[in-house]
């Protein structure tokens, strides 16, 4: 279909941006990861070369480089194709939007592997301050809630702020003497609880609820395992 698009259309017609980012997304599936590349960058070139650098699809062709980059372990990469994803998102639709939401737990998701767990906070941050109309912390108010109210996704509200709460059990675990981010951990698994119950209420197809469940086990586990060191740390 890809060549005979390009015979009847030309090799650069619009319409075969979206065809190359679908081809590249089909090949990451596959795992064939440098192909992948090609592929988006196709896209790239030719949404464009029609629309300027800035539209919204080459943001999404961004974000697909930037995943299949964290695929490959290339973390820096990754960063630099989200970033640029997320400069576009933020200036055509501002900071409060789902796709933001997404590009910024990503983020969060990548210093986290890398340990870089008060750059990891920051990301998570913005995520749920992206996905919650109402949060808007300073950029270093890492230890700030939201209200669980007017939010865009609450799946993706879940996810951020279980980053967040890992984000400071790893802090705690690097400096013990530092029971402040443990106790803001619990507090942070709290807020989950929250969500968890209201995703509970909504959800209706048979994937999502274990999908849902699956992540609330994990919640909980973690959740059980903060509250007893901290009751262990405050009878010692």
């Amino acid at each position: 279909a890809y060549d005979i698009q390009i015979e009847v259309l030309g090799d650069d017609h619009p319409d075969l941006a979206l065809t190359s980012n679908n081809i590249g997304n089909i090949l990451r599936y596959q795992k064939k990861y440098e192909s992948s590349l090609k592929y988006y960058q196709k896209a790239i070139d030719i949404k464009s070369k029609y629309f300027g650098t800035n539209h919204p699809d080459i943001a999404a062709y961004y974000n697909n480089i930037g995943i299949t980059y964290f695929e490959l372990g290339n973390y820096n990469s990754a960063k630099m194709f989200y970033l640029r994803a997320a400069d576009i998102y933020k200036n055509k639709f501002g900071t409060k939007n789902l796709r933001l939401v997404k590009i910024f737990a990503n983020l969060g998701d990548i210093y986290s592997k890398e340990r870089d767990y008060f750059s990891s906070l920051y990301y998570y941050q913005r995520s749920i301050s992206a996905n919650v109309k109402d949060f808007n912390p300073d950029s270093t108010e890492f230890f700030a809630h939201p209200m669980i109210k007017n939010y865009y996704d609450i799946n993706n509200l879940l996810l951020s702020l279980q980053g967040k709460a890992v984000a400071l059990e790893n802090l705690y675990a690097e400096n013990e003497e530092n029971e402040h981010y443990l106790t803001y951990a619990f507090e942070t698994y709290l807020r989950c609880d929250t969500v968890i119950a209201i995703a509970r209420s909504t959800v209706e197809r048979e994937a999502d609820k274990i999908k849902l469940g699956n992540t609330s086990k994990k919640t909980y586990n973690s959740a059980v395992f903060v509250s007893v060191v901290l009751a262990q740390n405050k009878k010692s």
